[in-house]
């Protein structure tokens, strides 16, 4: 890599991971990981074993429904708020039209709506012991949930760094910088492209559109063959992104076997 990619490559990750070794993980805050922020916490159950898939009966409901939209539409208020917010945070990658496409989605490592619902009921701790177990799933949406929890706390950033340094906010951002490696390696799919993508240009300061665009190269990479139309789009919208950081961007982020 020449002098000019180096530096770049610095620029989208060096400055949000500089001082990882200093600061507390999520977990040393009261002895487990901070609630999440918009999640709904289990306290009573204990924390699940197996896949994230194994965490609750399938619903006939939601299996009998033709689209994400009209799934979405059919929930409780609460649900589809959550529901809509991952969508947008993953560029409308979770949609799908038909059965055939909810299949197709699922099959490549996308979590379902009913894995997402689940989810939404867990701790923190809970939704983490999953994960441990190494089901790239899981990773992937305990990941989700660390880039959640340090969103509602961004904005201190331009404020009072003290301030934003001192939040949970700023733990789980670590935590999220943390765990990537380990879900790019072990979950292998389009969707973490679009969620390295997210995490990077979420959570970088100054934030870094150019990741995200990035993460859907990465996932039009691994095979999603909506990944170059989503691409498209968002150049539409950020016209003047720096291409070079890009490419630099979406090597680093490859999630190639």
């Amino acid at each position: 890599m020449n002098t000019h990619m180096s530096h770049a490559l610095f620029a989208i990750f060096g400055v949000a991971l500089a001082g990882c070794n200093q600061a507390q993980s999520p977990s040393t805050h009261n002895g487990q990981a901070p609630s999440s922020a918009g999640s709904v916490a289990a306290t009573t159950s204990a924390a699940p074993t197996g896949s994230v898939v194994s965490l609750g009966e399938q619903s006939t409901h939601l299996q009998s429904t033709v689209s994400w939209d009209e799934t979405v539409a059919s929930l409780p208020k609460d649900k589809a708020q959550y529901l809509q917010k991952i969508q947008a945070r993953y560029f409308g990658s979770l949609a799908f039209s038909n059965d055939e496409e909810r299949q197709y989605l699922e099959a490549a490592g996308f979590p379902s709506i009913e894995e997402w619902l689940n989810a939404m009921q867990m701790s923190d701790t809970e939704l983490k012991a999953i994960s441990d177990t190494g089901d790239g799933k899981a990773q992937a949406i305990y990941l989700d949930r660390m880039i959640e929890g340090a969103s509602g706390y961004l904005h201190l950033r331009d404020i009072n760094d003290a301030a934003y340094r001192a939040s949970p906010g700023h733990s789980y951002s670590l935590k999220a910088y943390e765990i990537s490696t380990q879900v790019q390696l072990s979950h292998r799919s389009p969707f973490t492209g679009y969620l390295l993508g997210a995490m990077y240009s979420t959570l970088n300061y100054p934030p870094s559109p150019e990741t995200a665009a990035a993460g859907m190269l990465v996932a039009a990479d691994a095979g999603d063959p909506r990944a170059a139309a989503l691409f498209s789009d968002y150049l539409a919208q950020h016209p003047n992104l720096d291409r070079d950081l890009i490419q630099v961007a979406r090597n680093a982020m490859d999630v190639s076997p």
